[in-house]
């Protein structure tokens, strides 16, 4: 059994404790937050004990990980804290705010024995998963010429007025790339390998009195391997879509959307498959955290695979060469 606890009683939370919840060898052990009155409504909900700063959790030697789902200017500090007292992880996206923060997160999991596990769950949707053995065993659809990612979100004034850190790159980091669409370029990395350099814009065009980060971004990505990709992400849509992601193929287009995956061949398109149920989550976020912490708790017993923190490494190293060459004005830049 693994003994958990969240850090963080915001709106991520939910996912993590219904997901360790519903999964054999996890237990909620605890919930943190320094706002007393929301630890105390967690703990009672989930028969846990309640602690209200990190140090308390981190010298309670009956939890076995933690789950950091914190603001996200928070994330690697307390992560490295982690570490240095011996716990495993859980680390909510982003990894880190900047570079600088996330190579002293890379060096102190490097110097550690202990597990870090990034949460990437749409790696794990059944769609996505069929498509990566899709690509790997047929030869028939020629070779990959280009990859598109596109998200539409909405997140109006009052999502970010619900946390005074949101909205202000000190404490978030950014916008709809490091909180929302960080995933569809994880996905589009997935596929497209190794990336050489990126060329990208941002703008706010719907929140100008609320926020100062980006509510949309784009980006040109050149991959190593000679593809494009094509990526595009706003939170400034009226409704939520699930994300859209394209490979296409010298002979074949797959098609990621709406949850489904589709292959097209010279306009005619076939449905191969669906994603399965996405609780806890919500439809148009990917449904995976249940999996990615079981497999994650399941390493921590057993030694198995699981998503680790290098594994993230690619992934925001490219998201924040993206938000260096927007500021840049479109500044070809590496990660």
């Amino acid at each position: 059994m693994v003994n958990a606890c969240i850090i963080g009683c915001g709106l991520i939370a939910p996912v993590h404790l219904k997901a360790i919840s519903s999964i054999e060898n996890g237990n909620v052990y605890g919930v943190c937050d320094t706002d007393k009155e929301r630890a105390d409504l967690f703990a009672k909900e989930y028969n846990a004990k309640a602690f209200y700063s990190l140090d308390d959790v981190l010298c309670d030697e009956n939890v076995d990980v933690v789950h950091i789902c914190t603001p996200h200017y928070l994330h690697a500090d307390m992560a490295i804290k982690a570490l240095e007292k011996g716990k495993n992880i859980v680390l909510e996206k982003p990894c880190a705010i900047n570079n600088i923060e996330f190579e002293k997160l890379i060096a102190s999991y490097k110097n550690s024995n202990k597990k870090v596990c990034s949460v990437f769950q749409n790696r794990t949707n059944t769609c996505i998963e069929m498509l990566k053995d899709i690509t790997k065993s047929n030869s028939d659809d020629g070779k990959l010429l280009g990859i598109s990612g596109t998200m539409r979100w909405s997140r109006g004034a009052d999502y970010y007025k619900h946390d005074e850190w949101r909205g202000k790159y000190a404490t978030e980091g950014g916008g709809a790339l490091i909180n929302q669409s960080i995933h569809l370029l994880d996905l589009m990395l997935l596929f497209g390998g190794k990336v050489e350099s990126v060329c990208a814009s941002h703008s706010n065009k719907s929140l100008k009195d609320v926020i100062e980060v980006e509510d949309t971004i784009d980006a040109l990505i050149n991959f190593e391997s000679g593809i494009r990709g094509s990526f595009y992400a706003t939170n400034s849509y009226p409704v939520n879509q699930p994300f859209q992601l394209e490979l296409n193929f010298e002979n074949a287009t797959y098609r990621y959307a709406d949850n489904n995956l589709y292959k097209i061949v010279k306009g005619e398109c076939t449905f191969i498959c669906r994603n399965g149920a996405t609780v806890p989550g919500k439809d148009y976020w990917g449904g995976g955290h249940k999996r990615v912490i079981s497999d994650f708790y399941n390493a921590i017993l057993n030694g198995t695979e699981y998503i680790d923190l290098t594994s993230a490494v690619h992934t925001t190293k490219t998201m924040l060469a993206i938000y260096k060459s927007a500021k840049n004005k479109g500044d070809v830049t590496k990660p």
